[in-house]
């Protein structure tokens, strides 16, 4: 289901790494990607702006959106892991 969203995630890079200061020039498909509150809101709303007709599509992201909305209350950064 990630190939709906990679985009997205793709769409913020390059990114500085708020902990060591490394430029991130774009998503790792292999390994971790760390995402500050900040740029996950980012990704959260083009997120939510991605068209579909497909009832199966809209339910992921709905439950994606939902899910990301719920950890950015209390969380400083997002990880995800790109194990494509």
């Amino acid at each position: 289901d990630f190939e709906y969203v990679i985009d997205t995630f793709k769409s913020v890079f390059p990114l500085t790494d708020s902990e060591t200061g490394e430029i991130q020039e774009s998503f790792d498909i292999v390994s971790n990607n760390f995402f500050d509150n900040k740029t996950s809101r980012i990704i959260v709303d083009r997120m939510a702006r991605i068209k579909t007709k497909d009832p199966n599509v809209e339910s992921f992201l709905r439950d994606l959106i939902k899910w990301f909305n719920i950890q950015l209350r209390y969380a400083d950064d997002i990880v995800v892991y790109g194990n494509l």
